[in-house]
């Protein structure tokens, strides 16, 4: 697929090589007769602009998470309901905890337990919280659990759990009451039964209904190294999408079929899926994960390789350790521009950049937010409080802020307000272009 696509794209670079800033909606592919847009990631500038945080968001809004005994926040990991937020909490050597704070910072309860009897699990990390808007369920991943994936309902009551298509499977994606499907590593020398394979669709019991092969892959009779990708999901007009990073394809999800609906010409610095190379040519590199769609917008997690320790502990297998960079990718798919983003804070004046991550989640559901641990606050407040040029408005609300927390509260969601579609590429434009 990639060589066919490659060529495709040949033609459409030389066809418009007088106007290199031309809309990429305008360059399109032919598959199966079907004509699809190309997204021109090709054409976004390496290093990352820094812009104000006014420029995508209206304010923020400071939300101290309560602090109760039963709900303790050290190390966590984050999800976004539509009216929620999960947070899967990691204590020492204890089982992960899934506790709902609702958008006022207010604890509402825990999912599940820690125990054997129904909806409860034994997991020691957490895997993936997906929300399902048409009826409010959550289904959280608990690694340790007896492979098993749990469904709550919008109160928080379990439902049943989901059994992976295989083992050591990655992320259970809900289509409807009893179907389910999991994506599979689209890279790689295949060496599970997951890796073999685009999607499969499945029952809850992990009963195949339909699957979709992959179709690109290493040289066998190669030992190089060689990345093992996963899939971006995400749901965009209530539909689920697929970017299988193996082909540099955007699938749609519908009716149990793959259609092609977009491909992405990622340039020459992508990661190289499906090949093997000495891996220290791959460090200047970059992934992306999709995160979010809107009508007018794809937001991209850009992750760039700056550091890769690899070691070939036999023939054909690696360990490795990757260092990444992080920014965000804007891509206007009406303008056919894209834009590689970070963020300075012009709201608080207390804001740091993320060292390892982006400075704000964008989930599909919910406004954009940050979850900021209260010491890590603190410190940054007492560093703001020195500036001079704090504006008034600020250093008023950073200075309630300290009034509120100690080293042993929990942790600060800042809720971030987005400005419209409309807004944010006239902002952009003004800025960057």
């Amino acid at each position: 697929m990639r060589t066919k696509v490659s060529t495709i794209l040949l033609v459409l670079v030389i066809a418009f090589a007088c106007r290199p800033n031309h809309p990429s909606n305008e360059y399109f592919a032919d598959i199966k007769g079907q004509k699809i847009p190309i997204i021109r990631l090709d054409l976004v500038k390496d290093s990352a602009t820094v812009i104000p945080l006014s420029t995508l968001f209206e304010d923020v809004e400071i939300i101290p998470l309560e602090t109760r005994p039963e709900c303790l926040i050290g190390y966590s990991t984050n999800f976004m309901t539509d009216h929620s937020i999960l947070i899967g909490v990691r204590n020492r050597a204890a089982p992960i905890r899934l506790y709902e704070f609702d958008l006022k910072g207010k604890f509402i309860s825990e999912l599940g337990g820690v125990g054997k009897g129904p909806g409860e699990h034994q997991g020691y990390m957490m895997g993936p919280v997906i929300f399902y808007p048409e009826d409010g369920s959550v289904l959280a991943s608990f690694a340790g659990t007896g492979d098993e994936d749990l469904l709550y309902d919008r109160e928080g009551r379990f439902v049943k759990a989901i059994k992976p298509a295989w083992d050591m499977g990655g992320s259970i994606y809900r289509l409807d009451d009893d179907l389910f499907m999991s994506a599979g590593v689209i890279s790689g020398t295949p060496k599970f039964k997951r890796d073999s394979f685009q999607i499969i669709f499945h029952r809850s019991d992990g009963e195949w209904v339909k699957s979709f092969p992959r179709k690109n892959y290493p040289d066998e009779k190669s030992t190089g190294y060689s990345w093992k990708g996963t899939s971006s999901m995400w749901r965009y007009s209530n539909a689920w999408r697929l970017l299988s990073t193996g082909n540099d394809t955007v699938y749609g999800v519908t009716d149990k079929t793959l259609s092609p609906v977009a491909l992405i010409n990622f340039g020459q610095k992508y990661f190289r899926y499906n090949e093997t190379f000495n891996p220290q040519t791959e460090v200047g590199h970059y992934n992306v994960k999709i995160l979010r769609e809107t009508d007018r917008f794809l937001y991209f997690q850009k992750e760039y390789l700056y550091k890769l320790e690899a070691e070939e502990w036999r023939p054909g297998n690696w360990t490795s350790t990757s260092y990444y960079d992080y920014s965000l990718i804007i891509s206007d798919k009406e303008k056919g521009i894209g834009y590689n983003i970070r963020f300075k804070d012009d709201f608080l004046g207390i804001l740091q950049p993320e060292k390892h991550g982006l400075d704000c989640s964008f989930g599909e559901f919910g406004p954009p937010y940050r979850i900021v641990q209260a010491f890590q606050v603190l410190e940054w407040i007492s560093e703001a409080k020195k500036d001079k040029n704090l504006p008034t408005a600020a250093k008023e609300r950073i200075l309630k802020l300290e009034q509120i927390l100690n080293e042993n509260s929990n942790p600060v969601m800042f809720l971030f307000k987005q400005r419209t579609d409309k807004e944010i590429s006239r902002r952009l434009s003004q800025i960057i272009d």
